[in-house]
Protein backbone atom coordinates (compact mmCIF):
# COMPACT_ATOMS: atom_id res chain seq x y z
CA UNK A 1 0.00 0.00 0.00
CA UNK A 2 2.89 2.52 0.92
CA UNK A 3 4.28 2.11 -2.98
CA UNK A 4 0.98 2.89 -4.63
CA UNK A 5 0.08 6.56 -2.27
CA UNK A 6 3.20 7.39 0.00
CA UNK A 7 0.83 10.28 0.89
CA UNK A 8 -1.53 8.60 3.15
CA UNK A 9 -0.18 8.52 6.88
CA UNK A 10 -1.90 5.30 7.77
CA UNK A 11 -0.08 2.71 5.97
CA UNK A 12 3.53 4.39 7.34
CA UNK A 13 1.41 4.14 10.71
CA UNK A 14 0.06 0.21 10.44
CA UNK A 15 3.29 -0.52 9.53
CA UNK A 16 5.17 1.87 12.38
CA UNK A 17 3.57 -0.67 14.60
CA UNK A 18 4.44 -3.63 12.64
CA UNK A 19 7.55 -2.68 13.39
CA UNK A 20 7.57 -1.64 16.84
CA UNK A 21 5.67 -5.41 17.69
CA UNK A 22 8.68 -6.81 16.05
CA UNK A 23 11.08 -4.99 17.95
CA UNK A 24 12.54 -2.89 15.21
CA UNK A 25 11.84 0.41 17.03
CA UNK A 26 13.99 2.84 15.25
CA UNK A 27 12.21 1.46 12.38
CA UNK A 28 8.94 2.37 13.77
CA UNK A 29 9.60 5.84 14.71
CA UNK A 30 10.86 6.75 10.98
CA UNK A 31 7.86 5.45 9.77
CA UNK A 32 6.06 7.31 12.72
CA UNK A 33 7.88 10.32 12.01
CA UNK A 34 6.88 9.95 8.09
CA UNK A 35 3.19 9.79 9.32
CA UNK A 36 3.60 12.89 11.13
CA UNK A 37 4.89 14.99 8.11
CA UNK A 38 2.00 13.89 6.26
CA UNK A 39 -0.38 14.64 8.73
CA UNK A 40 0.85 16.54 12.16
CA UNK A 41 -2.77 15.87 13.71
CA UNK A 42 -2.65 12.02 13.66
CA UNK A 43 -3.48 10.70 17.43
CA UNK A 44 -2.52 7.02 16.89
CA UNK A 45 0.79 7.90 15.35
CA UNK A 46 1.56 9.92 18.47
CA UNK A 47 0.16 7.55 21.06
CA UNK A 48 2.61 4.62 19.41
CA UNK A 49 5.42 6.93 19.02
CA UNK A 50 4.69 7.53 23.20
CA UNK A 51 4.66 3.53 23.76
CA UNK A 52 7.72 3.29 21.90
CA UNK A 53 9.73 5.98 23.99
CA UNK A 54 8.54 3.94 27.16
CA UNK A 55 10.56 1.11 25.63
CA UNK A 56 13.07 3.03 25.10
CA UNK A 57 13.10 5.00 28.54
CA UNK A 58 12.53 8.54 26.87
CA UNK A 59 10.34 9.47 29.47
CA UNK A 60 9.96 12.91 28.24
CA UNK A 61 9.47 12.19 25.26
CA UNK A 62 6.95 9.44 26.21
CA UNK A 63 5.02 11.95 27.86
CA UNK A 64 5.01 14.58 24.91
CA UNK A 65 3.64 11.95 22.75
CA UNK A 66 1.02 10.61 24.76
CA UNK A 67 0.02 14.31 25.57
CA UNK A 68 -0.21 15.15 22.09
CA UNK A 69 -2.30 11.77 21.40
CA UNK A 70 -4.81 12.78 24.16
CA UNK A 71 -5.28 16.57 23.56
CA UNK A 72 -5.81 15.58 19.31
CA UNK A 73 -8.28 13.10 21.02
CA UNK A 74 -9.78 14.12 24.00
CA UNK A 75 -12.71 11.76 24.36
CA UNK A 76 -10.67 8.68 23.33
CA UNK A 77 -10.30 7.03 26.95
CA UNK A 78 -6.98 4.66 25.95
CA UNK A 79 -4.93 8.23 25.01
CA UNK A 80 -6.11 9.60 28.25
CA UNK A 81 -5.10 6.44 30.16
CA UNK A 82 -1.69 6.53 28.43
CA UNK A 83 -1.21 10.09 29.38
CA UNK A 84 -2.16 9.69 32.97
CA UNK A 85 -0.18 7.14 33.82
CA UNK A 86 2.90 8.88 31.78
CA UNK A 87 2.24 11.78 34.26
CA UNK A 88 2.14 9.51 37.45
CA UNK A 89 6.08 8.53 35.86
CA UNK A 90 6.83 12.19 36.02
CA UNK A 91 5.38 13.01 39.82
CA UNK A 92 2.68 15.11 38.14
CA UNK A 93 -0.05 13.45 40.25
CA UNK A 94 -2.85 15.87 40.09
CA UNK A 95 -2.95 16.23 36.47
CA UNK A 96 -2.79 12.60 36.70
CA UNK A 97 -5.88 12.78 38.54
CA UNK A 98 -7.77 15.37 35.53
CA UNK A 99 -6.55 12.73 33.38
CA UNK A 100 -7.75 9.56 34.97
CA UNK A 101 -11.05 11.25 35.60
CA UNK A 102 -11.19 12.29 31.94
CA UNK A 103 -10.88 8.81 31.33
CA UNK A 104 -13.60 7.18 33.41
CA UNK A 105 -15.77 10.26 31.71
CA UNK A 106 -14.29 9.89 28.14
CA UNK A 107 -15.68 5.96 28.31
CA UNK A 108 -17.14 4.98 32.15
CA UNK A 109 -16.68 1.34 30.79
CA UNK A 110 -12.83 1.23 30.76
CA UNK A 111 -11.84 -0.60 33.70
CA UNK A 112 -8.28 0.54 33.84
CA UNK A 113 -9.57 3.84 34.22
CA UNK A 114 -11.33 2.81 37.01
CA UNK A 115 -8.59 1.33 38.72
CA UNK A 116 -5.99 4.09 37.79
CA UNK A 117 -8.27 6.64 39.44
CA UNK A 118 -9.00 4.21 42.79
CA UNK A 119 -5.20 4.27 43.08
CA UNK A 120 -4.64 8.33 42.91
CA UNK A 121 -7.77 8.75 45.10
CA UNK A 122 -6.09 6.01 47.66
CA UNK A 123 -2.80 8.26 47.48
CA UNK A 124 -4.37 11.10 48.80
CA UNK A 125 -6.44 9.15 51.72
CA UNK A 126 -9.66 9.44 49.71
CA UNK A 127 -10.29 5.65 50.34
CA UNK A 128 -13.65 5.88 50.44
CA UNK A 129 -13.62 7.21 46.42
CA UNK A 130 -10.89 5.12 45.72
CA UNK A 131 -12.80 1.90 47.04
CA UNK A 132 -15.91 2.94 44.90
CA UNK A 133 -13.40 3.18 41.72
CA UNK A 134 -11.74 0.10 42.41
CA UNK A 135 -15.07 -1.72 43.14
CA UNK A 136 -16.05 -0.21 39.57
CA UNK A 137 -13.16 -1.92 38.07
CA UNK A 138 -14.30 -5.48 39.19
CA UNK A 139 -17.90 -4.79 38.09
CA UNK A 140 -16.33 -3.85 34.50
CA UNK A 141 -13.61 -6.29 34.32
CA UNK A 142 -13.96 -9.17 37.38
CA UNK A 143 -10.69 -10.64 36.84
CA UNK A 144 -8.74 -7.77 36.84
CA UNK A 145 -5.88 -8.93 39.31
CA UNK A 146 -4.36 -5.49 40.33
CA UNK A 147 -7.64 -4.19 40.62
CA UNK A 148 -8.83 -6.89 42.90
CA UNK A 149 -5.68 -6.54 44.89
CA UNK A 150 -5.67 -3.04 45.45
CA UNK A 151 -9.49 -3.25 46.62
CA UNK A 152 -8.55 -6.13 49.15
CA UNK A 153 -6.17 -4.33 50.37
CA UNK A 154 -8.32 -0.71 50.82
CA UNK A 155 -10.79 -2.95 52.05
CA UNK A 156 -8.46 -4.72 54.85
CA UNK A 157 -7.64 -1.72 55.51
CA UNK A 158 -10.82 -0.42 56.55
CA UNK A 159 -11.43 -3.53 58.65
CA UNK A 160 -13.66 -5.71 56.02
CA UNK A 161 -11.89 -8.78 56.71
CA UNK A 162 -14.28 -10.67 54.19
CA UNK A 163 -14.29 -8.39 52.00
CA UNK A 164 -11.12 -8.40 51.82
CA UNK A 165 -9.97 -11.89 51.56
CA UNK A 166 -12.45 -12.25 49.01
CA UNK A 167 -10.73 -10.18 46.40
CA UNK A 168 -7.50 -10.75 47.72
CA UNK A 169 -9.06 -14.48 46.92
CA UNK A 170 -9.26 -13.53 43.61
CA UNK A 171 -6.14 -11.02 43.01
CA UNK A 172 -4.13 -14.83 44.14
CA UNK A 173 -6.26 -16.59 41.57
CA UNK A 174 -5.45 -14.92 38.82
CA UNK A 175 -2.86 -14.78 35.51
CA UNK A 176 -1.08 -12.10 37.25
CA UNK A 177 1.95 -14.04 39.21
CA UNK A 178 3.67 -10.92 40.56
CA UNK A 179 0.01 -9.65 42.07
CA UNK A 180 -0.72 -13.99 42.87
CA UNK A 181 2.06 -13.41 45.11
CA UNK A 182 1.90 -10.95 46.87
CA UNK A 183 -1.87 -11.39 46.96
CA UNK A 184 -1.20 -15.11 48.38
CA UNK A 185 1.53 -13.09 50.82
CA UNK A 186 -1.07 -10.56 51.93
CA UNK A 187 -3.67 -13.10 52.63
CA UNK A 188 -1.46 -15.05 54.84
CA UNK A 189 -0.45 -11.91 57.04
CA UNK A 190 -4.30 -11.50 57.60
CA UNK A 191 -4.54 -15.33 58.46
CA UNK A 192 -7.30 -16.20 55.72
CA UNK A 193 -6.12 -17.94 53.30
Amino acid sequence: ALDLNPDLPGGYVNLASLLAQSGQMDSAESALQTALKIDPYDALAYDISGRIAVSQAKLPEALYNFKKAARLRPSYAPYLYNYALMLIRSGELEEAQVQAQATVHADPNFAEGHELLGGLLAKKQQLEQAVAEYQQAVTLNPDFSRANFDLGLLLAAKGDTAGAAAHLRKAAAGNDPDIARQAARALQRMGTQ
